[in-house]
């Protein structure tokens, strides 16, 4: 499956936050580079691929190669293995960036944070001994200075490329979608009423969580402009990191506008007649079967064989064609195959049709 990952992780506690929403430059960097570390350089043709990589992809591809490849490199101390990690979440959480304005503060001292953090200690993903494990050996990786360099590099470069899109489109919609909260929340006294309805925020996995921390007031909610329906949850020195993307709501629609459209072209598998009938044609496609040419193979009467190609036609999957008085059908083979494809990405993938979503 291709979908936008979903990011969770716990460290210790140790003073709590407050109900809040907040526009975070340096949360969407970091959301964008664990994107491209779990996904990797996606193609841009992906019907997946958000709109910011593509443009990436497009115009500095070595971007996304460069910071998808940071874990692999061979200067990478030991332990910090391959794929996506949460350290960057971690110290940005932990140390204050998530309001900044821009991510450079956080960048220039990304190393020296690394150091503090592994010097203060903190359980770390405390549910998995192995995720603990991880997040140190990465935090003594941005200890190393030539490593450290090139992690710091990397990140701002992606920035540079990231931050025509952000200002242009992501940092309004995180704006606008902060507000959005706010007044629901106002409104409903609930922040998980205010946090869009159909993403996985919203999930029983994590709800409990949520109702929990704004309960004890310790929650950051981060409306990413930079992210389609991915996001993250996760809890830092007490306070609650919430994210979500701002196409969740869109993405959902088009979902469910897309199989249900699926749904009544695939009825025309569902019958064993016509599925047998389509068998048929495509079987003895050479032959021309007319219509008692079928309804003897299918043993039904020629009404019922009419009945079921009338729902083949109007489906897409058959096409009628006529010589002298016989008519023929044949079969769409371009369209069965679009329709099964469709129907197993939608159901396998969940992924919806594409759209102009930014992220």
């Amino acid at each position: 499956m291709d979908n936008d990952p979903i990011l969770t992780f716990r460290a210790p506690a140790r003073e709590p936050g407050r109900v809040d929403a907040v526009v975070s430059p340096v949360l969407e960097l970091v959301y964008a580079s664990f994107l491209i570390q779990k996904r990797g350089p996606a193609p841009p043709s992906a019907p997946t691929t958000p709109a910011w990589m593509r443009r990436v992809a497009a115009e500095a591809p070595e971007v996304l190669t460069t910071v998808h490849g940071l874990w692999g490199r061979a200067d990478a101390p030991g332990g910090a293995e391959g794929g996506a990690g949460v350290e960057a979440f971690l110290l940005a959480a932990r140390y204050g960036y998530v309001r900044d304005v821009d991510p450079e503060r956080f960048l220039g001292d990304a190393v020296g944070l690394a150091a503090r953090s592994l010097a203060e200690g903190g359980a770390w993903g405390d549910e998995d001994a192995g995720v603990a494990e991880r997040v140190a050996a990465r935090l003594r990786a941005l200890g190393e200075p030539t490593f450290a360099a090139a992690w710091t590099a990397a990140h701002r470069q992606l920035w540079r490329s990231l931050r025509p899109v952000w200002e242009r489109d992501g940092r309004p919609a995180s704006e606008g979608a902060v507000e959005a909260f706010q007044r629901t929340y106002e409104t409903t006294g609930s922040a998980l009423a205010a946090l869009p309805a159909h993403h996985f925020v919203r999930f029983e996995s994590g709800a409990a969580s949520i109702e929990r921390a704004e309960r004890e007031g310790r929650i950051v909610v981060v409306p990413l402009g930079l992210a389609a329906t991915g996001g993250f949850h996760f809890d830092v020195d007490g306070t609650l990191y919430v994210g979500f993307g701002l196409q969740a709501e869109q993405v959902h629609e088009r979902t469910a506008e897309h199989v249900a459209v699926l749904a009544q072209r695939m009825k025309a598998f569902a019958d064993p007649t016509r599925a047998l009938l389509l068998a048929l044609i495509g079987r003895f496609a050479g032959l021309h079967l007319t219509v008692g040419d079928l309804a003897q193979q299918a043993g039904v009467s020629q009404p019922t064989v009419s009945g079921h190609l009338r729902m083949l036609r109007e489906a897409g999957l058959v096409r009628l064609e006529k010589r002298g008085n016989k008519a023929f059908h044949t079969l769409d083979e371009d369209a069965i195959r679009t329709v099964l494809h469709e129907y197993e990405h939608a159901i396998l993938d969940g992924a919806a049709p594409s759209g102009d979503a930014s992220a």
